[in-house]
This record gives C-alpha cells, sequence and structure tokens, in this order.
C-alpha cells in the first residue's frame, strides 16, 4: 500500500512538473507571438504613414520646364518661366502669395511655355507658382527675403 501511494505520489509529481513546463513553453511561445505581432502592426502602420515625398516623378514625355528668378528692380520681382511637355489639352498656371491668395491665374494651350512676369514685391513674403490640369505637374516656391543696407562713399576732394 506504501508503495502504491508512493508511486501515485511520484506520478503525480511528474505530471505536475510536466504541467508546469508545458505551461512555461505555452506562455513563452504566447509571449513570442504576440510580441511579434505587435511588431508586424507596428512597422506596417508606419510604412503606411510615412509623408510622401513632395516632389513630383518625372514622365515619360521628360521634364516639364523651370520657374526660375530672375531680378528684382523698382519694387517689381521678375520671374521666367520655361515650361516644356505641357499637355496638348491645357494646363493652368497660378500665382500665389504667402496666404494663398491668387495673384495672376492663365489658361496655357500650348505645349511649351516660355515668359517672363513681372510682380510687384507689395511686402511679399513668399510666392508659389503651381502649374496643373487635372493634377499637379509643377510646384515651385519661393522666400522673399529683403535687408537694407547703407553704404557710404567718401572721396578727396
Amino acid at each position: 500500500m506504501i508503495n502504491r501511494h508512493f508511486t501515485s505520489l511520484c506520478c503525480q509529481k511528474i505530471i505536475n512538473q510536466l504541467n508546469q513546463t508545458f505551461m512555461k513553453t505555452m506562455k513563452s511561445v504566447f509571449i513570442k507571438t504576440t510580441c511579434m505581432l505587435i511588431l508586424v502592426l507596428v512597422s506596417n502602420s508606419f510604412s503606411l504613414t510615412q509623408a510622401q515625398p513632395n516632389s513630383y516623378p518625372v514622365s515619360s514625355e521628360g521634364s516639364k520646364g523651370d520657374i526660375r528668378f530672375v531680378d528684382s528692380r523698382d519694387g517689381w520681382l521678375v520671374f521666367e518661366l520655361d515650361l516644356k511637355n505641357l499637355p496638348a489639352k491645357g494646363s493652368r498656371l497660378l500665382i500665389k502669395d504667402e496666404e494663398g491668395n491668387v495673384i495672376f491665374e492663365e489658361i496655357i494651350r500650348t505645349e511649351t511655355y516660355n515668359v517672363r512676369y513681372k510682380i510687384e514685391r507689395n511686402e511679399l513674403s513668399r510666392i508659389d507658382f503651381e502649374v496643373s490640369n487635372k493634377r499637379i505637374l509643377m510646384n515651385k516656391t519661393f522666400s522673399i527675403n529683403s535687408h537694407m543696407e547703407e553704404r557710404i562713399e567718401v572721396a578727396k576732394l
């Protein structure tokens, strides 16, 4: 009877140890799986929410041209637009100030467009050029800063 009782206790002890080992293993597997799942979800959410670059791919047709600042004279800013490969259906040019107010708007119905614009300075701090049709083809922003310089010349008489 003692032998049988001892055997039963030993078997129960072994079963309990196996259960504890099994539970620890399952707990470890569960924790590792949960951590991997969280990492995958977090990395996917970051890849989906990353900001897209603020540039537009060059189409197969080639470059759309350039918009550049040329000169500043007598309170006027001069910009040159040299646009190429525009859609044959037409495009729209918008020139806006820092608050988004439209200074100038024009419909361009040619595939190339080369012109200079004189824009009155009028305390502008930023000017945006946007060429678009159903999508934006070109977007260029210029920051306008100025400073006064005093220049003194002394000459011997």
